[in-house]
């Protein structure tokens, strides 16, 4: 049986960088086996023995980058005095332990001794999915268990394992199952976090060769992109694709039909050159000059944005949701997405919390149309959604927040008349009262980075 990968990252990622700039060349050979076997491990992931063979590979190739770092030594400077510290460092790695261990048990008795889990968790708000997407971070030092199922439980079934709670909640809910592979030996780790979290460790290591040496940060190769280990850094010395495997271990649906869910969107990209009659209808020029004006950070796009959402709605009499992501003042990437019911925005928040972690990204804006109303309950004691409230109110809300935790909103309410939008105050809020629930496990991201 091979043990390939399903699906190969693209990109070279079995060439080392040459001799001549790299102190560990072979080092870094077998660090990026590791990754390529760790990838064999989440495309079989639901293939227990393919899982178990690209484990034991995986478990061998990040063993062998200490060994033949060691091997390699003549080619690091004062390596003898080097060395002994990061040892030190890395016999106080509880996961680092449990690698080399692991290694042994292979190699001269056996398999690992795997367990596979099944877990439910009832997705009632926004910071219930930040819970979700923190357990999958570098972060994280523990598996949570919200509700075990048998594994051959099917989504049709998933409404017997919610009893006592109110049909109302339920159908504002949507639910997570997670499937994880943990070995006995490391009960609260889900393997492919230990792996990447160990990849990632001696992915610094090597980098500190690189230091030692007087040679700049490795780099590494992986999905066709190549990533310097400034990049690394933020995430504790793993590859962006490594970061959080929650969305491809995870199925989300939607309480009462038991279907998948997913959060549909997808990227925009601004056309080089528009129609006239296009440029006229929404005024785009007047976007594009406003656009073009010195930004020192994302909060300069806010006004911008709802600007040109004013002059969007009036002409179309609706507006997409829209998310833009930045790197400190550079708008780097832009997205529009669909949402059903709540379910959808749930999986979408999640989506976003990923792409945050495996790009960097430290601002997010978000811009479309709200309902506002006060809270009102109903007689099972759910709170109502504010779409369904008689007196709600209906506004555009450009929303952004940092990385560094300060956040912004501008919020214009509209009515309807006639078949007419007319724009009724804008509202700008800078304080905390203002923090968007839908940015929790954005949030969650961006809190794991800084511990």
């Amino acid at each position: 049986m091979s043990v390939e990968p399903a699906s190969k990252p693209e990109g070279n990622q079995d060439t080392p960088p040459a001799e001549t700039t790299c102190p560990t060349p072979t080092a870094h050979k077998r660090l990026e086996e590791g990754h390529r076997w760790w990838h064999g491990c989440l495309d079989n992931y639901d293939d227990p023995p393919a899982f178990r063979a690209n484990l034991n590979a995986c478990l061998q190739a990040l063993r062998n980058v200490t060994w033949v770092l060691q091997k390699e030594k003549r080619l690091v400077p004062e390596f003898d005095s080097w060395y002994p510290p990061q040892q030190d460092t890395m016999r106080g790695d509880p996961l680092l332990k449990w690698l080399v261990n692991s290694r042994n048990r292979v190699v001269k008795s056996g398999d690992l001794e795997l367990l596979s889990t099944a877990q439910m968790q009832l997705i009632l708000q926004y910071k219930d999915v930040a819970a979700a997407v923190t357990q999958s971070l570098p972060s994280a030092t523990s598996t949570q268990r919200v509700k075990a199922l048998p594994l051959d439980a099917r989504p049709e079934e998933y409404h017997k394992f919610l009893a006592n709670i109110p049909t109302s909640v339920l159908n504002q809910s949507s639910i997570f199952i997670e499937r994880s592979w943990i070995d006995k030996a490391l009960p609260d780790k889900e393997l492919l976090n230990a792996l990447a979290h160990c990849y990632g460790t001696l992915s610094d290591l090597l980098d500190s060769a690189h230091e030692q040496a007087g040679i700049e940060g490795h780099s590494v190769m992986a999905h066709g992109v190549k990533h310097d280990s400034t990049q690394l850094s933020t995430h504790g010395g793993r590859l962006p694709c490594m970061v959080t495997t929650l969305d491809m271990r995870t199925a989300h649906y939607r309480f009462g039909d038991a279907k998948l869910v997913r959060g549909e969107y997808r990227k925009l990209e601004i056309p080089k050159t528009i129609a006239k009659r296009t440029v006229k209808r929404y005024g785009l020029d007047q976007f594009k000059t406003e656009l073009n004006q010195d930004k020192s950070s994302l909060f300069d796009f806010m006004e911008p944005l709802m600007n040109q959402a004013c002059r969007f709605l009036q002409s179309d009499k609706a507006h997409i949701f829209v998310t833009f992501l930045f790197k400190g003042p550079e708008l780097v990437h832009i997205q529009s997405a669909v949402f059903n019911d709540r379910a959808s925005k749930h999986a979408y928040a999640r989506e976003l919390a990923n792409q945050v972690a495996a790009n960097s990204i430290d601002g997010v804006i978000t811009l479309g149309e709200v309902w506002q109303s006060g809270v009102v309950i109903d007689e099972e004691g759910a709170v109502i959604p504010p779409g369904e409230v008689p007196d709600r109110r209906e506004a555009l809300e450009v929303y952004a927040e940092s990385k560094t935790g300060e956040n912004r909103s501008l919020t214009t309410y509209f009515h309807r008349r006639f078949g007419r939008i007319i724009f009724d105050e804008t509202i700008s809020c800078e304080d905390q009262s203002t923090e968007n629930n839908f940015m929790s496990p954005v949030r969650a991201v961006w809190a794991s980075e800084k511990t």
